[in-house]
Parts: structure tokens; sequence; C-alpha cells
């Protein structure tokens, strides 16, 4: 971005935004004080847990709505509850030169599998898909088995969504072909009667020994992009999948958490971004989120910076298939049991999928029959409270639960 760029972005955003004049006199910093890009640091970071307590005093949107409501083509809640918005300016979630790198293009037909409840990633995915001239399958969640069959029947080229749900597809594809229920029509997969050929995979990390899977038995070329709600896409990996580049639309800082400083090259620091877009600007959001940046030029001439990708967490939320869940989630889960006194989190990795096991503590325990009742309620009110659906949940004597923090992140991840 550069820096005239930078400085008639930023005087728009202040002259029609609240939320970013407010931020600026409470820095004491006037908008004419800050020219470039450099010129952030004189401004406070907001960490992204704040963005729910300021929509709150000032809402819906924490006075950064810098358009009419009417101008504004949807509006999505994610857990906290945060209210994020889509504009109507062209390019606006930043995404086609994410999917370009992934060979997305005419003519292709992708199966998006992104919930389209509530929630941005399906609209950033087919946006950037329609900028392409791509045919969209807007399949959000639901039946595997229908959408096997929608994805073989209308030729299926792509696929996007987690990296789980696509093995979880191939998977019922294969059952289907194996059992005789399906045939594999010409030019397909024997193996599963599919004609896909090429995945992108956001929310969720791509370990690499699922993506060298997809490549050697299916024969898919499978990439992945990062970015966040409020902010559209951030980073993508090209052909050479060292690193995800920088999209050129924000200002990408990587700081020390704890004093603000930038980091070097190499180093971990906390993603902060500057996002100077016509409806909702933001200026040094705090993802939350930790990673690096990649020294020296990448083998595909793409002259932007690379992240070496998320390295963890800034702070005590979690991300769980995609989405963010804090321990303030399970205190409200459980608030909502009397019967139950205490409550413990912890996600694993099982399978390339993410494992959500919630323990509470219960005195006496109850029944088998009871047991199974507490447990289908958590698990409705848990979809309401978080949109993550518990895969195991325990009981146990207080004295048993694990100490320590109340959501803990025990994933392991795979080295490249």
């Amino acid at each position: 971005m550069s820096d005239g760029f930078f400085a008639r972005r930023l005087a728009e955003a202040h002259a029609r935004s609240v939320g970013i004049r407010r931020l600026l006199e409470q820095a004491g910093v006037a908008v004419e004080e800050v020219c470039t890009p450099s010129d952030l640091a004189r401004l406070p970071v907001t960490p992204k847990e704040h963005l729910s307590a300021m929509q709150r005093e000032d809402p819906p949107f924490g006075g950064f709505l810098a358009a009419p409501l009417h101008q504004v083509k949807r509006v999505f809640m994610s857990p906290g509850p945060i209210y994020d918005v889509e504009g109507a300016e062209a390019g606006f979630w930043h995404s086609r030169e994410a999917l370009v790198a992934a060979g997305f293009g005419p003519g292709d037909v992708v199966i998006n599998t992104f919930s389209y409840h509530l929630s941005p990633a399906s609209f950033l995915v087919e946006a950037g898909l329609h900028e392409l001239g791509a045919t969209v399958i807007p399949a959000g969640v639901g039946s595997k088995e229908q959408q096997v069959q929608v994805m073989r029947e209308a030729g299926a080229t792509g696929y996007t969504g987690v990296p789980s749900y696509l093995l979880a597809l191939l998977e019922e594809a294969e059952r289907q072909v194996g059992q005789g229920r399906a045939a594999a029509p010409p030019g397909s997969d024997p193996r599963t009667g599919l004609r896909l050929r090429k995945a992108w995979f956001t929310a969720e990390k791509l370990d690499e020994s699922l993506r060298q899977r997809l490549q050697d038995v299916y024969g898919i070329d499978a990439y992945q992009g990062y970015g966040t709600a409020e902010l559209g896409m951030l980073a993508y990996e090209c052909v050479e999948r060292r690193g995800m580049h920088l999209v050129d639309a924000v200002v990408v800082e990587l700081l020390d958490p704890a004093t603000r400083e930038p980091v070097p090259d190499g180093t971990p620091g906390e993603v902060v971004v500057t996002s100077l877009g016509e409806t909702y600007p933001l200026v040094r959001l705090g993802t939350g989120d930790l990673s690096s940046v990649l020294p020296g030029d990448c083998a595909c001439g793409r002259p932007s910076p690379r992240l070496s990708g998320i390295l963890g967490r800034v702070g005590e939320a979690v991300k769980v298939r995609g989405m963010f869940l804090y321990p303030h989630h399970l205190r409200e889960l459980l608030s909502r049991f009397p019967e139950l006194t205490a409550v413990h989190g912890r996600v694993d990795r099982e399978e390339h999928r993410d494992v959500l096991h919630l323990a509470f503590a219960a005195d006496p325990l109850p029944d088998p029959d009871r047991a199974q009742d507490l447990r289908e309620r958590i698990v409705a009110q848990a979809r309401e409270v978080t949109r993550v659906r518990p895969d195991r949940i325990d009981f146990l004597p207080p004295d048993a639960l694990p100490q320590g923090r109340l959501l803990e992140d025990a994933r392991a991840w795979e080295a490249r």
C-alpha cells in the first residue's frame, strides 16, 4: 500500500467513522499526523476481544461503520457477540488473489462448504470465486450424502471449506462407490466418482500429512489461506506453499504482545492489521494470532512478505473447527446447568480433525440415564453459546477435574 493511498484512505475513514475519530482523539493524534503505515505506531492496538464491549457501548458496530446501513450488503454475528459487515464495494474481502494463487478460475465448479448462517467465511470465498468466473455450489453445512451427490452430478472440480470436512466427504464418496450405491462417471476418480482437482482451506489448519494424502490418494491440489471475519482475507499460499503471502489491501504488523514493538523477521509476534476499506475501516486491530515473517524472497516471484503460518494464540482464546472458543463461553455454558459445579475444556487433534472434550464436575455424579440426558442438553446449549459441538462430555467428581487453565489447547502441529 503506497503512502499516498494510505493517507487518503485514513482521512476518508476519519471523516466517516466515529470509531476511527474516537481512536485518534483518545490517542491525542491528529489524522494529518498519520501519513504513512509507519506512523501507525503512534496509535494503540485494539484487541479483537474488546470489540464486543465496544459494540455494546456504541451499538451495533462500535462506531466503526463508515457507510449508511442501507448500503451494507450483509450483517454477520460471531460468538461474543461480535457484529461484522460486508460492504458493497468490489473486492471487499480481497479474496480473489488467494484463489487465483490456488489455481481456481473460469469454468471451475466449486462446492463451498462454509456455513451460510450468520458467518462471513462462505461469502468471503464466494465473492472471490464469482470475481474469477467460477460457478459456486452453496452447500454450507449439511448432509454429507447429499453434498457428495451434488458434487458428483454437477461435476465439481473444486472444494472450499475446512480440510477435515473434505476428508469426510471423500470417505463418504468412497463408501458410496464401494458399496455400489453410486457409479464413477467417465473422467472421474474411480475411487470416489468425483472430479475434484483443487481445494482451498481456511479457518482450520491443514497439516502436511493430510495435504500429501489428498495429493497422492485423491489427486487434489490443496492450498490454505488466513483471514478473519472483521478483516477479510489477509494471507494465502502460492504454488511454492512455503508460508502465506500478505494481501496488498491491508497493512499488517507483527508486534511483541507485551511491548507492542515490532518483532524482527523470523520472530513470532501478534498479527495486528489495519484495513481501510470504504465500509468498515479498522485501525490496528489485534487479531490475537501469533505468526512470524519469513525472511527472503519467494521463488514464485511475488514481492509481498510471507507469514510463516499461525503459530498459536495470544491470551485465552482457542480456535476450534474455525470458531473461536473463549473461557467465558464455558462459564456461560456452565451457568445453564445448576446441577454442575465446574467445567474444563480441552482441544485435541485426532485424524486431522479438532476434537473438543468437556469435563464437568458433579456431586453427586449422575446415573447413566441422567448423564445421557445431560449430555444431550449440554450439546444443544453448547451449539447455541459457542457454535461448536462438543465431541466428548464427561462427568467427574469435583476433585478429579483437571486443574490449571479453564480451556486447554493440547494440539501438536506438524512442522513443515
